[in-house]
């Protein structure tokens, strides 16, 4: 009897060591990076709104699992000389439960992206379990000398920690598929692309941030896998070559 109570409290002084652990464990791991991207670009062409439109949804849907686009009526007969922009609002600014939070020395924010007197506005996300989650919007504005193109995304994945085996599997995933800002630059770049191909436009990059170098969605580079797309065209075009002969 007196054996059977010791070893009743060693296993639940274990049992306690253990849930300790894994909550530390979890605290230690559930850490999370947000970083914010932008890009604008400019739109020459002989080509309706309705198409880009189109085209630009296209885009969005080759990366992204859940899209949705709206179309609002605008509120001119003639497209301004200058174009809208895209804008940022956290919707607790000014809030009771935010000035709680200041209050404790902490913020609170949920950010949210409206497109005023946009002609089309899409929105997507793509989630790869709970590794990552890639918010984006674009806002099609109109004007007089043709569109801009206004993206803004949110990217948000789990860092840090002392879980090894996610860690792991993330890493082994990361370098086979692409990492969470890979797949973002490639959502961009691929929007752009279909545009590009589908109305061949003259589109122009502005401004954004982190900035781009080069032209993304007509020279091409590295893919999101890291590999040289134009070198292993060249490969392939060898290789067949070879076969021929």
């Amino acid at each position: 009897m007196k054996q059977f109570k010791v070893l009743s409290t060693i296993m639940c002084t274990l049992s306690l060591f253990l849930c300790s652990c894994a909550g530390i464990n979890q605290k230690l791991a559930d850490k999370y990076e947000t970083i914010e991207y932008y890009r604008i670009f400019d739109i020459k062409t002989s080509h309706n709104r309705y198409e880009i439109a189109k085209a630009a949804m296209d885009g969005f849907t080759k990366n992204c699992g859940t899209a949705k686009e709206e179309m609002p009526i605008p509120n001119y007969s003639t497209p301004p000389d200058t174009p809208g922009r895209f804008q940022i609002k956290n919707i607790f600014e000014g809030s009771r439960l935010s000035t709680l939070m200041e209050a404790q020395g902490a913020s609170i924010q949920l950010k949210m992206v409206s497109c005023p007197e946009a002609v089309w506005i899409g929105r997507a996300t793509k989630k790869n379990n709970d590794w990552y989650t890639i918010k984006v919007t674009g806002c099609l504005f109109e004007y007089s000398e043709g569109y801009h193109l206004d993206l803004y995304a949110i990217m948000s994945k789990q860092t840090g920690g002392i879980n090894i085996s996610k860690s792991i599997a993330e890493a082994v995933v990361g370098k086979a598929l692409g990492t969470p800002e890979q797949w973002t630059e490639k959502i961009f770049a691929d929007i752009i692309r279909t545009i590009y191909d589908k109305t061949g436009a003259d589109i122009k990059f502005l401004e954004g941030y982190p900035p781009v170098v080069g032209m993304p969605w007509i020279d091409t580079g590295k893919d999101v896998y890291g590999h040289d797309e134009r070198q292993s065209a060249s490969d392939n075009d060898k290789r067949g070559e070879q076969i021929n002969q």
